[in-house]
Order: C-alpha cells, then sequence, then structure tokens
C-alpha cells in the first residue's frame, strides 16, 4: 500500500467532490441479495413469462445463467435498446440502434463467446425484490397490453480480463403476446399471439450517474499511465484538481478513496464491450 502511495503524485487524479463530501464510495456489496454464484448448488428454474414482471425477472435469470438460448426467446421482433442519455458509450450506435439481433449477437458474445472480448466467467445481476408494472408511458401505447417496469440493477460481471461492476436503474418496456411483433425464428418454433406470455418490447439504460463512474475511470486511467494498477482493499490518498467543470473542493484539498480493482460503468458500456 506504501509503494502505490509513493508513486501516486505522478500521476495526474482529477478527483472531484461536491460540497466536501466523499462522492463515492464503491464496495463489492449489494442491498439487494448475497453473492451465489448461479452454477451451484440446486439448480434455479427459469420464470414464466406469463406477467410482465415474469419477464424482466426472466431477463435476469438469463444473466446470471448465461442462457443464452432462452434469451432468444424473450425479445419481440421490433426490439430496442436504448442508451442513456450522454453516454458516450452509445455514440457507436447513434445511427442504428441496438435492435433484437444486435442484442442478441452481444449476448452470445457475453454469455458464450465469440466476440472481440472473452466471455464472462461469472455475471451476478440483482433486480429489486418487488416489481411494479405499470401502463406503458410511452405514446400510442395501450396499457392493457403494455407495460412499462422500472428496477434497479446491480451487475456484475467478471471475465478473464476485466471485472465491470453497473449500478442504477433500467426501465423495461413489456408487451403482452396478443399484441406482440413475434420474430419468425420464434413463430417457426410455435410461439404465437398468446395472452398469457409477454416479451420485452425496449428497455432503457438508466445508470449513466455521471459523475461516480467518471471519477473512477479517471482515477484507473491515471494509473495505468503511471505504470501502476489498482491493489483491491488499498486506500489511495490523492490531490484533486481545482479546474473542471464539477465544482471542486477547495484548492489542496485532499480526500481518501477506496478504489477496488474493478471498473464502474454503464450498462451501456458493457453493450459496447461485446458488441
Amino acid at each position: 500500500m506504501n509503494r502505490c502511495r509513493r508513486h501516486l503524485p505522478n500521476a495526474t487524479l482529477l478527483l472531484l467532490t461536491l460540497s466536501g463530501a466523499l462522492l463515492f464510495s464503491l464496495g463489492c456489496t449489494t442491498p439487494f441479495s448475497p453473492r451465489i454464484a448461479p452454477r451451484f448448488g440446486i439448480p434455479e428454474p427459469p420464470p414464466v413469462p406469463n406477467q410482465p414482471e415474469e419477464v424482466v425477472r426472466l431477463f435476469a435469470w438469463c444473466w446470471n445463467h448465461r442462457a443464452y438460448a432462452e434469451y432468444t426467446e424473450i425479445f419481440t421482433d421490433d426490439f430496442r435498446f436504448q442508451f442513456a442519455q450522454g453516454d458516450s458509450a452509445g455514440n457507436p450506435f447513434r445511427d442504428q440502434p441496438v435492435d433484437r439481433e444486435e442484442e442478441l449477437q452481444i449476448a452470445q458474445h457475453l454469455f458464450v463467446g465469440g466476440g472481440t472480448e472473452p466471455p464472462a466467467n461469472r455475471i451476478v445481476l440483482t433486480i429489486d425484490p418487488t416489481l411494479h408494472a405499470l401502463p406503458d408511458s410511452r405514446n400510442g401505447k395501450d396499457g392493457t397490453y403494455h407495460k412499462e417496469i422500472f428496477t434497479n440493477i446491480d451487475l456484475d460481471v467478471t471475465t478473464d480480463t476485466q471485472n465491470l461492476r453497473v449500478q442504477g436503474p433500467a426501465r423495461f418496456f413489456a408487451v403482452r403476446g396478443d399484441s406482440a411483433l413475434i420474430p419468425q425464428e420464434l413463430k417457426d418454433k410455435g410461439f404465437g399471439p398468446d395472452a398469457n406470455r409477454w416479451y420485452i418490447e425496449q428497455y432503457n439504460d438508466e445508470t449513466f450517474v455521471g459523475m461516480p463512474s467518471t471519477i473512477a475511470r479517471r482515477v484507473q486511467g491515471a494509473l495505468r499511465q503511471a505504470g501502476l494498477s489498482l491493489v483491491p482493499g488499498a486506500t489511495y490518498r490523492v490531490t484533486e484538481s481545482t479546474s473542471g467543470t464539477i465544482p471542486p473542493r477547495a484548492p489542496g484539498a485532499q480526500a481518501t478513496y477506496d478504489l477496488p480493482d474493478q471498473q464502474i460503468v454503464t450498462l451501456g458500456y458493457v453493450h459496447e464491450s461485446f458488441r
């Protein structure tokens, strides 16, 4: 730990806080549930998507179990993933939004492999234990057939080369099967206009909280430039900058940050990384 502190002045670290309070604390716990590896113990059956809340739970189940086959069955043919406004991870997709085909390709790269990045060897995704389906707030949507579900997510993705952490809200738009645009490949498998099955028509990334993730990336980038790496559990004392667009602390002020060897990113960043 002392060795890391001795070298840190060589790095240009831009750490900014508001009102003199510690801006963020990055830990490895979640308020929702304990971390349990999904592939051990009694197998957890997939939720049956007979309600809008259940199709969102099935979505989370697919991530936790890296279940690509089931994942292909939960999206409509006109599905869209919406990046958070202001998230630069979505820049490559501005002219061509993430549709069902792209979503499934990203999932395949993440769950199974075949992309430029190694696939995950561990995924833990938790959502709110209680979900509430409300009438779809989008224009022209009938609240009987279209529902909207807001939930907080806590996603931890570990590969052979990186550990990504996503925390924040996401918004899902579900549609009942008798009003859904069902993909032809699912029709060929016997899926039809079933009022007892729900699909995901769209989900929006709202995990872009800006400040904590931006600062974490700046710290990690500065350490890399200095030839250093984060040490899990180590505490880094750094001098804050008084320049920039975020209101700084007093000139020369210092703060202590406990930074795990983990990238704090957005859900959109995960999509961009595994596309």
